[in-house]
C-alpha cells in the first residue's frame, strides 16, 4: 500500500513537470469567479432622461412660432417658422410662464440633473440656458436627438398652494385621444400610441407616488382645463404640445402651485420618481 502511495505520488509530480506547470498554478474557484466577473461587459443600456424646464425669456415671442411641417405659415398675424416632426401643422407659440417661474424650474431641472447624472443617468435639457427662447417644437425635436428614454416637463402655475391636489393638473401622463386643433384652420393632431400612453401612464404613477413621499402631495391629473380655445393660443385641447407632437417615448408633464413652493421637495420627488420609473442596472451606476 505505502509502495503504491509512493509510485502515484511519483507519478503526479512527473505529469506536473511533463505539463511544465506546478500543481497550485491555476487559480482558485473563487479566483476564477472574480476574474470572470471582472471580464464580463455590462449590455445594460444607459437610460437618457430629457428634462423639459418650462418657458421662455421673452419678450419677444414670436421666435418661438413654431408649425409642425415643412413651410412657414402665416396665421393669427404671426409667421410660424417650420419644425418638421410629424407634419401635422399643428401651431404653438412659447410665454413666459408665471411670475418666477422660469428661473425657479431652471434651477429645479439643474438639480433634478445632477441627482440623476450622480446615479449614471444621461441627462440632458431642452434649452441652453433659463431665458433662452426656445419654442415648444424644437424642445421635442431636441429630445428626439437625444433618443430619450423619457421626458419630463417642469412646470408651477399662480395663485395656487403647493402640493395642493388638484383635478386639472399635477403629474399628467400621455393618453390615447387626447388632441390638440388649430384655432386658425382646424387642423388636428390626435395621441394614438397606445403602447407609449401605457407606459406614460405608469410612469407618472410613479413619479407621483415619490412626489408624495417628498411632500409634494399633488395627483395624476390631466390637462383639461390648461388649454381652451378661450386663451387664444395657436392650437386648443386637452394635452401639451410636448406630449402629442412626438409619440416615441413617454413624455411626463409635471405641474404644481406657486405659493409656498418647497423647491427641494418638488425637485427630490420629481428626481426620485424617475428612478423608479426608468431604473438603471446596477452595472451602470458609478461605483464608489
Amino acid at each position: 500500500m505505502a509502495a503504491a502511495a509512493l509510485a502515484a505520488a511519483a507519478f503526479l509530480v512527473t505529469a506536473f513537470a511533463a505539463s511544465g506547470a506546478a500543481p497550485n498554478a491555476g487559480p482558485g474557484p473563487a479566483a476564477a469567479r472574480l476574474t470572470q466577473h471582472a471580464a464580463a461587459p455590462c449590455s445594460a443600456i444607459r437610460p437618457v432622461v430629457v428634462l423639459d424646464p418650462g418657458h421662455s425669456g421673452g419678450p419677444n415671442f414670436d421666435s418661438t412660432a413654431e408649425v409642425d411641417g415643412r413651410k412657414p405659415v402665416t396665421a393669427l398675424g404671426i409667421t410660424f417658422h417650420p419644425v418638421a416632426i410629424d407634419d401635422s401643422g399643428i401651431m404653438s407659440i412659447d410665454n413666459g410662464g408665471a411670475p418666477g417661474e422660469l428661473l425657479t424650474m431652471w434651477r429645479a431641472a439643474l438639480r433634478i440633473q445632477k441627482v440623476l447624472r450622480s446615479a449614471g443617468y444621461i441627462v440632458d435639457l431642452t434649452k441652453s440656458r433659463a431665458e433662452a427662447n426656445v419654442g415648444l417644437l424644437e424642445r421635442v425635436r431636441e429630445a428626439i436627438n437625444d433618443h430619450a428614454t423619457i421626458a419630463v416637463s417642469l412646470h408651477y402655475s399662480g395663485g395656487i398652494p403647493f402640493g395642493d391636489a388638484n383635478a386639472h393638473f399635477g403629474v399628467t401622463p400621455q393618453q390615447v385621444g387626447r388632441y390638440r386643433t388649430n384655432l386658425s384652420n382646424g387642423d388636428t393632431i390626435r395621441f394614438t400610441n397606445a403602447r407609449v400612453a401605457a407606459e406614460s401612464e405608469r410612469d407618472a404613477k410613479i413619479i407621483q407616488r415619490a412626489r408624495a413621499a417628498a411632500g409634494d402631495r399633488v395627483d395624476v391629473a390631466p390637462l383639461d382645463e390648461s388649454f381652451p380655445k378661450s386663451r387664444g393660443l395657436p392650437a386648443y385641447g386637452n394635452i401639451s404640445i410636448v406630449q402629442v407632437v412626438d409619440q416615441r417615448f413617454p413624455w411626463i408633464y409635471n405641474e404644481d402651485g406657486d405659493i409656498g413652493f418647497n423647491f427641494r421637495d418638488y425637485t427630490t420627488g420629481i428626481a426620485n420618481g424617475i428612478e423608479r420609473a426608468v431604473p438603471i442596472a446596477p452595472c451602470l451606476r458609478p461605483h464608489t
